[in-house]
């Protein structure tokens, strides 16, 4: 692609990047793979990052794109996220910046009647700051403030998937986040009767397999006898397990 950047339009570039750079990045929230050795990407980062090059400006996006429910900035933030997670202590200072950047994100649609986007990019938001704590501050499912950020990742889904709602793009990673941190009875079910109302609307294959992940995630806490006190990523550790690649999209 260096070297034959020419041969590939704007177009194709933009329409590559908004499919495969979104769920890319998000299947790798799902995995506990080592990282390389010297900072070294695998081939799909460094597909994406010569087609970022090839696209100058176009890496962060405010606007929130309705194929995917937030925007590519908030995605971005997210691959950074899972980036800090692979490195060795000391990254306290950079977890903090990260958080607060996206705290401070402002989401706008491109048309300013449409609440459903906003509210789906509110979800994405809120389930980032979870995945933060988790993989950077190292919390687990049980510190103080992960039942709190659920509550009201919880919230914010509720406005989304809802009975009425016409079928569109869906907060799915959102959704299975909510579902990796759910340890009382209560919010496991909150999360299931979203899955569940879901998979009646719009029977698609992903959502079911997400589902099932899930309630397994759940059901190994409960079996193992440290589950009280399971670890920030365990969720991670179970998919690898079975070998599972989940589409979050």
């Amino acid at each position: 692609m260096d070297a034959h950047g020419d041969w590939i339009t704007p177009d194709c570039t933009a329409l590559v990047l908004q499919y495969f750079r979104f769920r890319y990045i998000l299947m790798k929230t799902t995995g506990c793979k080592a990282p390389h050795p010297d900072g070294q990407t695998d081939d799909c980062d460094e597909a994406i990052q010569r087609l970022e090059r090839l696209l100058p400006g176009q890496g962060t996006f405010r606007t929130i794109d309705p194929q995917i429910g937030c925007s590519m900035e908030l995605v971005q933030l997210i691959s950074m996220v899972s980036a800090g997670a692979q490195r060795d202590g000391g990254y306290s200072e950079e977890g903090s910046r990260l958080e607060r950047r996206i705290r401070e994100l402002d989401f706008s649609a491109e048309s300013t009647h449409d609440d459903y986007l906003v509210k789906s990019a509110e979800c994405f938001r809120s389930a980032a700051l979870i995945y933060l704590q988790l993989t950077v501050y190292g919390a687990t499912v049980r510190t103080r403030a992960i039942p709190q950020l659920l509550q009201t990742l919880l919230g914010h889904l509720g406005e989304v998937i809802v009975e009425d709602q016409p079928r569109r793009s869906f907060p799915m990673w959102p959704l299975f986040i909510a579902g990796c941190v759910s340890s009382s009875d209560a919010h496991r079910k909150a999360v299931l009767d979203l899955f569940n109302m879901l998979d009646s609307k719009w029977p698609i294959s992903n959502i079911s397999t997400v589902k099932r992940v899930v309630w397994t995630i759940w059901q190994t806490r409960d079996f193992d006898s440290g589950g009280a006190t399971s670890t920030d990523q365990d969720w991670q550790e179970i998919i690898d397990k079975f070998g599972w690649k989940l589409s979050l999209s």
